[in-house]
């Protein structure tokens, strides 16, 4: 079996999806998918892609350990090729490959990687902010989506009057023009918070907390604080027995989380911004978090993430994978969480976005009631619904082509 092409689609969703696709002379295609586009063209993540596909031009698809370290070593010393957009690419080219391995042989990935553990893997919905920065809101918000079957919720913590802040730099940003981009990222980097933006945070916790009851998940996510604001944050969340705290510091520097961490009993989460194994390992080997969220788009595929899982089953941490992806990359993340025995619960953070289940042809929901049942067929299981996916197509980037 030889690869013949590796062709790209691009589709309207979290930013810009970056779907690809491997063709065998077979007959035999595996799909994969990129980290998304945020903010800008996916324009040079699709060329990385096609550089790839001369790389790897004749090669046996199936020799997904050796493929993967021929491009790692091809791109070795360009911009993003240990953490970044090579990276990205790696990693939906390694998920179509094990697509192939597992088509070929008549098998799901997951039993590929040694058998599941569990059968179908929990899901926390990402909710966002309320529809208003009230604390009500945000309850309304959360009873919503308990309606829709989630036991495990994430909301997005620093929305805040602006009387409350001592300083913000989104101000004067055109969200209009960042597509996909919440608007608490827009604030300054480990800035400081007030007393009463504090309070305002709690407020919102307590609402939601009292909302769904002692039954539900919670956790709440950060744009990463200094690290006095950070300390006062955790404290002031222990009555409410949080899921986690997710990336309450920035997410460059070890050090300060370790600290923090040793302050407070509030779990705390972090990892969506790192790459391979080696961005995990002072994480987890100094005991500096809770949890640990890869991203099986960012990681560098399925492999990598196992290898990720296995070190953080070995430090006694669960994981809890960030995925932001289409239902095939998560459909890749699922077979991961059904493997591992330290596994938490998944991302979905398409809760109001009607087509993401109809990009995949299914016989049943992918999702339903708060859980993904892991797909029993050859490879990721799921196929790409190719008519709704052209009608969400990113105009002037191609489909398949």
């Amino acid at each position: 079996m030889q690869i013949k092409a590796i062709k790209t689609a691009v589709v309207v969703g979290y930013g810009d999806w970056i779907l690809l696709r491997i063709d065998t002379d077979e007959g035999i295609s595996g799909l994969g998918e990129c980290f998304p586009a945020l903010g800008g063209s996916a324009g040079p993540t699709v060329a990385a892609i096609q550089v790839a596909a001369r790389v790897l031009q004749g090669e046996d698809p199936r020799d997904i350990n050796r493929l993967w370290l021929k491009l790692y070593e091809y791109f070795l010393g360009r911009p993003g090729s240990m953490a970044g957009l090579i990276t990205t690419v790696l990693s939906g080219i390694e998920i179509a490959l094990w697509d192939i391995l597992g088509k070929s042989l008549g098998a799901p990935i997951y039993r590929l990687l040694g058998g599941r553990c569990r059968d179908r893997v929990r899901v926390y919905a990402d909710c966002g902010e309320g529809e208003g920065l009230d604390p009500a809101s945000y309850a309304e918000k959360a009873r919503a989506a308990v309606a829709q079957g989630f036991t495990a919720l994430k909301f997005n913590i620093d929305a805040a009057p602006p009387v409350f802040r001592r300083e913000d730099w989104g101000d004067d940003w055109d969200q209009s023009q960042v597509r996909g981009v919440s608007h608490h990222w827009r604030d300054s980097h480990a800035r400081s918070i007030s007393y009463g933006e504090l309070q305002a945070m709690v407020a919102r916790v307590r609402a939601v907390r009292e909302a769904v009851g002692d039954g539900i998940d919670l956790a709440f996510d950060t744009p990463g604080y200094c690290l006095e604001s950070a300390v006062r944050l955790a404290r002031a969340l222990e009555p409410y027995h949080l899921m986690w705290l997710e990336d309450p510091l920035p997410r460059e520097n070890t050090g300060p989380l370790a600290r923090l961490k040793a302050t407070s009993t509030t779990p705390l989460l972090t990892g969506e911004c790192l790459y391979t194994r080696f961005g995990f390992k002072d994480l987890i080997a100094q005991g500096c978090i809770d949890i640990i969220a890869p991203d099986i788009q960012k990681t560098g595929g399925i492999l990598e993430s196992r290898r990720i899982a296995d070190f953080a089953a070995m430090n006694y941490i669960p994981i809890a994978p960030h995925c932001v992806a289409t239902p095939i990359g998560s459909a890749a993340s699922a077979h991961l969480c059904a493997v591992v025995p330290n596994f938490l619960v998944l991302e979905y953070h398409f809760i109001q976005l009607a087509y993401w289940q109809q990009l995949i042809c299914s016989p049943r929901p992918f999702l339903h009631d708060g859980f993904i049942i892991v797909p029993d067929g050859p490879g990721l299981g799921v196929e790409l619904d190719y008519a709704v996916a052209g009608q969400h197509a990113r105009e002037g980037e191609g489909f398949f082509a």
